[in-house]
């Protein structure tokens, strides 16, 4: 089977710009939408924004949320579970992020973004972290 790489560019008129040049972040893909959650921007500017790409339109928009928004941080983990009778959840844990003087801070907190209800909420541990 052959595959191709093509460069793709946002369509002209997008409701919000592109999002700026970032690593570490994630990507999560549901249906027709790409989500990109967090990451880190040059050397120490973590970032804590959540972007979707309609990927049918190549249009980019900054979902409305409710709801405690997880910190800023980068090279965490974000999985989407699918709810067949209801929203489906993007989970977010752990990561990094600069703490109190510049000292790197692994985080092991875990947040859930109903991505139909658009609703945001940590969720508490209840085993021990790892």
């Amino acid at each position: 089977m052959a595959t191709t790489w093509l460069p793709l560019a946002p369509a002209a008129g997008s409701p919000r710009p592109t999002p700026c040049a970032r690593r570490g972040h994630s990507a999560t893909a549901r249906g027709g939408t790409l989500y990109i959650y967090g990451g880190c921007y040059g050397l120490s500017a973590y970032l804590g924004d959540l972007h979707a790409l309609d990927v049918k339109t190549m249009r980019w928009d900054e979902p409305r949320t409710s709801g405690k928004p997880p910190g800023p941080r980068a090279w965490h983990s974000a999985t989407l579970a699918l709810a067949p009778h209801s929203a489906d959840y993007l989970f977010i844990f752990g990561g990094a992020c600069r703490g109190a003087g510049g000292a790197m801070n692994c985080l092991n907190d875990l947040y859930v973004l109903a991505t139909q209800l658009v609703l945001r909420r940590r969720l508490p541990l209840v085993t021990t972290a790892p």
